[in-house]
């Protein structure tokens, strides 16, 4: 065994059979596509023992205990449980080998009781469930190990710490005998803490093994034995407590020498900046959540509140950003009232917000870093030009932003979701500071980070008490909230504690508040006039060399730099192109087997269709035909489905603009067609839009699922397309032709020009491929789409940065139905020349298939939609050239789909979760 700096290290553990560990975890390693978990890690576990598990973000801590626990199957490596040699496929083989875990977000029920939760999935015998001698057992079990949990009690019912005592309950009635507990203090009050820590001891004291996995040395200094340190998937060290202090660990887990204790310099607080007055307000369940909250908060202050999750932090942070409603009392800004303004309105007035959930709140995981950057400033000049984005200033400031914070990254560039825990707070940090805000609320700003992401933070948030920043820091940390508040006071059932002098409470006066106590309040004094500084040095104020364009000048920049070309070299749209090949490839390969197995050779069916496709003028034609529908209603569901918005209505979207065309073509005669055409075209896309926002409206103010609404919608649609043109509907054609249902012919003039002669080649072909550049411009380089597609990727988070989410989801859904609206037109006014009840070949519902297997990009869908085309156009010359029937095609179609949502579930795999 070797040593550094004094301490063992074990990097490679061998088997002990003798001493009959608990577990030993030997070089696993562990990689989800390009990045590495675990790089040949070792761990061992004894009897009676609390073993820490410490590192930074990242370091791999959690991915080893998730393939002790069957979560995950090593690439290498082998693991033991009492000195066999297992293989873990699934969380099931580690319960019954005594394996449990209690995981950092709990796996719970709320609408069931304790027992219900702890006998999920256990085994029963027959039909019938004995719950009585299950709660019996449970509360034994309870006082057994001083856990104090009612099994009869709903879920829903119960705190925190509670909940986290449940979790424990639910292993220990499934006999763990080795339990990991992935950061357990975390939601814990200080009483709720000591609590945890008896019961352990009570385990390890019948011979149990618990892995204690957390970034607080001090806890793991006092309940652990010993102590493994991990860093960048290795394992760096194992050691006795005794033998190492928390510098130690540190320096072990970071590389470098912590500052634990973050000096904040003596200063008193400037003028009056937020006032709170009376606060009352109610949660999403109706019930009060705010009750006469009042505190002020001054230039040059942080004022800590401190408080165990779930007393009504969260309510108060969505009233001073303007999500939620108060209803009663006011809060003043700089003596202008709060209530009322929009979440963008708050972010304008200087407002930053940290939020408690970084991921889930404060970024779009799927974006980049400069596109996280430009949450709340991309409408604001120089980093817009009207509608358009300015991502070259938007670049430059995302590059300053990572050097000044110290974002570690391959470039702008690298997504969101691929940073670790401490980058993506840092990531948070410098989108919120570089707006220079005057009022920063930090919520929870360093939980779950390690010590070295930690002091960054907290250095970060005394530098801005320094510059004269008002600083509201929420948090479920104690010594948090005491090491870096001026004032504090605590947060219990809504109710705000009288304030607090920092310097003069003690932890445990703030601990009892925590818990519901009411220890005597002390006077908050003021403390000598001390200037606060100026503003940060690396706020820039203006971004040299840009300036604000006018709206058409910078369209005709963005035209002016080919689109084209910018959508081929868009990496994003290789990668669609690339695994639409793949899935097709595969799908051909399968449908290939199947041909033979007819006794028709594959390659003389393939070559049958492709003659069929694109053999001749006439076969492209056909193919072209097909296309164009497909093309722009795969576009219309690429607007939706970006918006996170799971629409299947291009169907009916597709109706109602074939509608409008028909209208439009009918009651306008006389007009050139270089109006007419336009005007179909504009009447397909409004009526397709009017009725692809109503499931946007019915979503946005009904809440009603758009699954529904839009399959619903699409029989309507269907429907009355029928009822116009049959019986005495007010478009049907009268005369001679009445045993086939259809409009009055359109004007000549309202008619789509063939573009190939020999063919009903037509110019809705040119439309289409106009529309994937539209889109693509619409997605990618203007503020709605940016909008859009933030709404998609996180709505809580876009709602965080100041978007208006109703107004993007109706607007997406507008366009998508103004697409298919067109789609609509093109059939009308191109081939058909009327409205028949038979009008589509399902396109609205192959569309889907063509924007999932296009990847949701716009030049995806131009291959996916080609191809498509060609299967419908080639289908007949198939089965007449060799026998093969035409439902072969569709087979073909279902195997592709199939393979795109493989490909992407595959690809969820290996990135491991969030």
């Amino acid at each position: 065994m070797a040593t550094v700096a004094g301490l063992a290290l074990d990097r490679q553990a061998a088997p002990a059979a003798d001493s009959r560990p608990l577990v030993q975890m030997v070089a696993i390693s562990k990689r989800f596509g390009g990045v590495t978990a675990n790089d040949r890690a070792s761990f061992e576990l004894l009897p009676g023992e609390v073993h820490g598990l410490l590192g930074e973000n990242g370091a791999g801590k959690t991915s080893l205990m998730n393939a002790l626990f069957g979560l995950y199957h090593p690439d290498e490596g082998q693991i033991y449980v009492r000195g066999q040699r297992v293989v873990l496929h699934s969380p099931a083989v580690a319960i019954r080998l005594g394996i449990g875990m209690v995981h950092q977000n709990f796996r719970n029920i709320a609408g069931l009781t304790v027992a219900q939760n702890i006998v999920l999935g256990l085994p029963t015998q027959g039909l019938l469930l004995y719950l009585d001698e299950h709660v019996q057992k449970i509360s034994e079990l309870s006082e057994r190990y001083d856990l104090g949990i009612d099994p009869r009690r709903p879920l829903w019912q119960l705190s925190a710490g509670e909940q986290q005592r449940v979790e424990i309950l639910k292993a220990l009635y499934r006999q763990a005998s080795i339990l990991i507990l992935d950061e357990p203090t975390s939601v814990l009050t200080p009483a709720e803490i000591e609590g945890l820590f008896l019961s352990i001891e009570k385990m390890t004291a019948e011979g149990q093994g618990v892995v204690f996995i957390s970034h607080k040395l001090g806890e793991v200094m006092r309940i652990c034995d010993r102590i493994t340190v991990m860093r960048d998937g290795k394992t760096i060290a194992t050691m006795n407590k005794a033998d190492v202090g928390q510098e130690d660990l540190a320096r072990l887990m970071v590389g470098r020498e912590v500052v634990f204790h973050v000096a904040k310099p003596l200063q008193a607080p400037g003028a009056s900046l937020l006032q709170a007055r009376g606060l009352c307000a109610r949660n999403d369940a109706g019930r009060e959540a705010l009750s006469d909250v009042s505190f002020e908060l001054r230039q040059g202050e942080i004022f800590g509140i401190a408080g165990v999750a779930g007393n009504g932090q969260s309510e108060l942070v969505e009233v001073l950003t303007g999500l939620r409603r108060i209803t009663d009392g006011e809060v003043r800004f700089r003596g202008e009232r709060l209530a009322g303004l929009s979440p963008k309105e708050v972010i304008q007035r200087g407002i930053a917000h940290m939020p408690e959930k970084t991921r889930e709140m404060g970024v779009l995981p799927g974006f980049s870093i400069e596109e996280n950057t430009a949450l709340k400033i991309h409408d604001q000049p120089p980093f817009c030009r009207g509608m358009f984005l300015n991502w070259r200033a938007i670049g430059a400031r995302a590059d300053a932003l990572m050097r000044t914070f110290d974002i570690r990254a391959p470039n702008r560039r690298h997504k969101a979701n691929k940073l670790s825990g401490g980058n993506l707070n840092k990531l948070v940090l410098a989108c919120e500071l570089g707006r220079d805000p005057d009022l920063i609320l930090a919520v929870n700003p360093t939980a779950g980070l390690d010590v070295g992401a930690t002091e960054y933070i907290r250095r970060h948030l005394v530098e801005e008490r320094s510059r004269g920043k008002a600083i509201l820091l929420i948090s479920s940390d104690l010594e948090e909230v005491l090491a870096l508040s001026d004032a504090v006071a605590v947060m219990y059932q809504g109710r705000l504690s009288p304030c607090l002098e920092a310097a003069q409470v003690s932890r445990e006066e703030i601990g009892l508040l925590m818990a519901g106590g009411h220890p005597e309040a002390v006077e908050r004094d003021t403390r000598s006039d001390l200037a606060p500084s100026g503003p940060p040095h690396w706020i820039e104020r203006q971004v040299i060399g840009y300036h604000v364009a006018r709206p058409v000048e910078a369209l005709r920049e963005a035209l002016s730099r080919k689109v084209l070309r910018a959508l081929l070299a868009d990496r994003s749209a290789w990668e669609s192109v690339l695994g639409a090949l793949g899935s097709i490839a595969l799908s051909l390969l399968i449908v290939g087997g199947l041909i033979a197995m007819m006794g028709v050779s594959p390659l003389r069916a393939y070559q049958a269709l492709w003659r069929s496709a694109f053999g001749s003028w006439a076969g492209i034609g056909e193919s072209l035909v097909r296309t164009t529908p497909l093309l722009l209603t795969g576009l219309a569901m690429v607007v939706a489905y970006r918006c996170g918005i799971w629409s299947i209505g291009g169907e009916g979207q597709l109706y109602f603009g074939a509608i409008g065309a028909t209208i439009a073509g009918i009651v306008t005669h006389d007009l050139p067609a270089w109006i007419h055409v336009p005007l179909v075209l504009l009447a397909g896309f409004v009526f397709g839009a009017a009725y692809g926002a109503l499931p946007g409206l019915m979503l946005v103010h009904r809440n009603a699922n758009e699954l529904i609404t839009t399959m619903m919608l699409n029989y309507l649609a269907i429907f009355f397309a029928g009822s116009l043109i049959t019986g005495n509907g007010p478009l049907r054609q009268s005369g001679e032709i009445k045993f086939l249902p259809q409009s009055i012919p359109l004007a000549e003039s309202a008619r789509l020009p063939v573009i190939l002669e020999g063919t009903r080649t037509h110019a809705g072909i040119l439309i289409a491929l106009a529309a994937v550049i539209l889109v693509y411009l619409l997605l990618w380089k203007t503020v709605p789409g940016y909008r859009i597609r933030a709404v998609g990727d996180n709505p809580v988070a876009a709602r965080f940065g100041g978007i208006n989410v109703p107004r993007s989801i109706i607007l997406a859904m507008a366009i998508s139905g103004g697409l298919a609206g067109v789609a609509g037109m093109s059939e009308v006014a191109g081939i058909q020349g009327y409205l028949v009840e038979d009008l589509s070949a399902g396109y609205g519902y192959t569309g889907i298939a063509v924007a999932l297997l296009g990847g949701l990009h716009p030049a995806g869908t131009i291959l996916t939609a080609l191809f498509f085309g060609a299967l419908g156009a080639g289908a007949t010359g198939l089965q007449r050239a060799v026998g093969v029937p035409t439902a072969t095609t569709l087979i073909i179609q279902g195997l592709v789909l199939f393979f795109v949502l493989a490909r992407r579930a595959f690809r969820a795999y290996r990135k491991g979760p969030g």
